[in-house]
């Protein structure tokens, strides 16, 4: 008898998974993807999982956004005027049918990515069959879900972000809705700093936690300045799953890219990312793909560029990084995979160009401080040049590391949904 057919012989409890994926909500690969290890490494050991179907559409962040693109047009009419309005004016007409394709295309290649994504939820995860729009839609109806669920877990991609998520938002990855069950966090990620004026907010709810646990030391340092001790830092979900596990969904798509080819997952600073790609493919005669859309003339400056998978869902997400011969990532799930499917990689963190962002390098530098790759994340793109397709990495060492991690975070999550581990402070 194997630890899942043990598992599945005693009493089932009934967890609802609480993250940053609603059915409509988050085409993110990382988000998702992360929803998907968390829910199926519970169900494998025999727990009725869950994730809570929130749109979070009580959110302010679109209306943040407007307010400041807003103050950016007044500033630059203060500064430009009449010059500024002139300009603008003489290209319009030239501007005019570009904008109006771009605009078409932008609009149809984002309608097939949430299709793409919506079928991989469908497919794979498994919601609340109520969707909820507000923190106060899930208050109204806490005590029907109360009922339902035995445990309440809430991790891990900046679910506690306070840039990120208003006070609603917060209040439901806070499980503010929780009145007697269990509440545990597993990888949390804050990947901010939290303000002042927010402490007593999570200090409020956060000492209701029977356990937390968070995703990076950053997150670790920003829980201890709001409950006095630090929290355990357990890895990414992902990482929970080993890499044949993550080939079992991994879809081959239509579009086949000729081998050998480099995966660019160029989440953030694309235009300064692509360009030395592109140099370093011609010098390898190699073709890409990436990420982030390339539309009209700008295809010309980037001739080894093969396809753009931004359309795609999860499931081909995960065929193209597995097939490929090195990655180039901006984003810290661009990592994960890698490190998963042992491709050889770059990570290109936040540099001191982008100080509000840098934050968010930590989730990356832990990770590989911890495996012993520190030396694949750097902040200049140029330096893919210098170093060109640099795969020595010796992946039994990393993935030994990775094990013991795995392990670790394992034995963690399960001591705590048993209720046989408390936080200490």
């Amino acid at each position: 008898m194997n630890g899942e057919q043990e598992a599945i012989l005693r009493k089932p409890k009934n967890v609802l998974f609480v993250t940053l994926v609603g059915r409509g909500f988050n085409l993110n690969y990382g988000a998702v993807l992360q929803a998907y290890a968390l829910q199926k490494f519970l169900r494998i050991n025999g727990y009725r999982a869950k994730i809570l179907n929130y749109k979070r559409a009580d959110n302010s962040i679109v209306k943040k956004d407007l307010n400041y693109y807003y103050k950016k047009l007044i500033k630059i009419l203060n500064e430009e005027g009449v010059k500024f309005l002139l300009v603008k004016l003489a290209k319009k007409p030239i501007n005019f049918l570009r904008v109006k394709i771009e605009k078409k295309l932008k609009k149809e290649y984002e309608e097939e990515r949430r299709k793409n994504f919506l079928t991989f939820k469908d497919c794979f995860l498994i919601f609340s069959e109520r969707r909820y729009n507000s923190y106060n839609e899930i208050s109204e109806g806490a005590s029907k879900v109360i009922q339902e669920f035995d445990i309440f877990l809430v991790g891990s991609d900046q679910v506690w972000n306070p840039y990120f998520n208003n006070r609603n938002a917060l209040k439901v990855y806070l499980l503010d809705f929780v009145q007697n069950s269990p509440r545990i966090s597993y990888a949390s990620s804050v990947s901010a700093k939290i303000p002042h004026d927010l402490i007593d907010f999570y200090r409020e709810r956060l000492s209701k936690f029977d356990c937390i646990s968070v995703r990076e030391e950053e997150s670790a340092k920003e829980i201890e300045k709001v409950l006095g001790y630090k929290p355990k830092v357990n890895v990414d979900p992902a990482l929970l799953l080993n890499a044949e596990q993550w080939e079992e969904i991994a879809h081959q798509p239509e579009q086949k890219v000729k081998k050998p080819y480099i995966f660019v997952y160029d989440l953030y600073r694309s235009p300064e990312i692509l360009p030395a790609v592109q140099k370093l493919a011609r010098k390898e005669c190699m073709k890409y793909i990436n990420h982030t859309p390339i539309l009209f003339g700008q295809k010309l400056r980037y001739p080894h560029l093969e396809l753009s998978f931004y359309t795609k869902g999860p499931a081909e997400f995960l065929w193209y990084l597995k097939e490929a011969d090195f990655v180039v990532t901006s984003s810290f799930h661009g990592v994960v995979f890698s490190i998963l499917f042992r491709k050889p990689f770059y990570a290109i963190l936040w540099s001191e160009k982008y100080k509000d962002r840098m934050k968010q390098n930590g989730r990356i530098t832990n990770l590989l401080g911890q495996i012993g790759l520190i030396e694949r994340c750097f902040d200049d793109p140029h330096d893919i040049l210098k170093r060109g397709l640099d795969k020595n990495i010796d992946w039994e060492k990393v993935h030994e590391k990775v094990s013991q991690l795995r392990e670790d975070s394992i034995k963690w999550l399960l001591e705590a949904l048993e209720g046989g581990l408390e936080d200490v402070e």
